[in-house]
């Protein structure tokens, strides 16, 4: 569903990770990954992005890391406030080493599709699951964001205010790009890059060298942005189907499996019988009970009005704190499959 209508061209998560470089995954996952995204793997040698720590490295070697700090430093007062390469220098070394790649940046931005495959390893393990699938991408594009907001500050320090507001809608792309994607992660670090945008939008707008015409310009962009996500579409897709997969393992492999996908409160050995009952719960009933959470959250996330939306959360939240005591009885499974093997198989759920 995610990659209906997405190409390597038209997806900007093709060109962000190409930016990144091969070494966003590792060898067991790396050819699967791009192959979905339908670009060759990166070669090796190439103007990637650098991060800060290893741009730290080529530049100071042994005193990579009291470079890096200081770095990071100037990064942070580097993208609230506009500054010049006297006052930062480090942080204007950074971006100039970064001017290719964050060039590309601006281009996969003026994408308007978002997909980043979700990969797992074949085996049917906890390491298989999708809840154990790694987003390397979107983390990493909360370096991005750094580097975009820090360079606009540069750029309105300097008086190059066309330069200034061209990174900062692009930060702003960015945002809704990334929280395009499937996960509840991903949603969460567009709101993260959002906000860098908006703060960093603020800071330009209060060095007040704007003119009357760039400053409607800029409004008027922020005003064509669509909605940033929705929370509900998480919930309902990719939350739902990483937690019934998760079941599935359960079923698989009994007690470790419940171990590696669950918070319940068992250690050590399984207690006696443990075993034997996950293995006649009713998992069809298990499925239909998670399925059935998922729906009253969904149900409870869609509402459009704000005030019966909170309203519905607050009661879902209620509903929940009754499911989670019932959960806390897996320690009884045993005893309390022989009396009631449908609670049991609810409880697993």
């Amino acid at each position: 569903q995610a990659s209906e209508g997405v190409t390597a061209e038209n997806n900007a998560a093709a060109l962000l990770a190409h930016i990144l470089g091969p070494d966003l995954f590792n060898d067991q996952t790396r050819e699967q990954f791009y192959n979905k995204l339908g670009i060759p793997v990166p070669e090796q040698q190439g103007r990637y992005f650098l991060h800060m720590s290893k741009f730290a490295e080529q530049v100071a070697g042994q005193n990579s890391r009291t470079y890096r700090d200081d770095l990071y430093k100037q990064q942070q007062q580097g993208g609230q406030q506009p500054w010049s390469r006297a006052e930062l220098p480090k942080l204007a070394a950074w971006l100039d080493a970064n001017e290719q790649p964050l060039t590309a940046v601006l281009e996969a931005t003026q994408r308007p599709s978002y997909y980043f495959p979700l990969v797992v390893s074949e085996d049917r393990e906890s390491e298989s699951l999708l809840l154990s699938a790694l987003l390397p991408l979107p983390q990493e594009s909360r370096s991005f964001a750094r580097a975009l907001s820090a360079r606009a500050m540069l750029a309105v320090e300097e008086g190059r205010m066309a330069d200034a507001l061209e990174d900062l809608l692009a930060l702003h792309r960015l945002a809704r790009l990334i929280a395009k994607g499937q996960t509840l992660v991903e949603g969460l670090v567009g709101i993260a890059i959002e906000s860098i945008a908006c703060q960093s939008g603020e800071a330009m707008l209060q060095s007040g060298r704007l003119s009357d015409g760039q400053l409607l310009e800029y409004q008027q962009a922020l005003a064509g942005l669509p909605p940033i996500w929705s929370a509900a579409e998480r919930i309902n897709l990719i939350e739902r189907v990483s937690v019934l997969d998760a079941a599935t393992l359960v079923a698989y492999q009994g007690i470790d499996g419940l171990k590696a996908v669950s918070t319940a409160p068992i250690r050590g050995p399984s207690p006696p019988g443990f075993e034997e009952v996950l293995r006649d719960l009713d998992w069809n009933l298990v499925l239909q009970t998670i399925n059935h959470e998922f729906d009253l959250l969904y149900s409870a996330l869609s509402k459009t009005n704000y005030s019966e939306r909170r309203s519905a959360v607050d009661d879902y939240k209620e509903h929940l704190e009754q499911v989670q005591a019932s959960a806390k009885r897996v320690t009884e499974l045993p005893a309390l499959a022989k009396a009631d093997l449908q609670q049991a198989s609810k409880v697993i759920a």
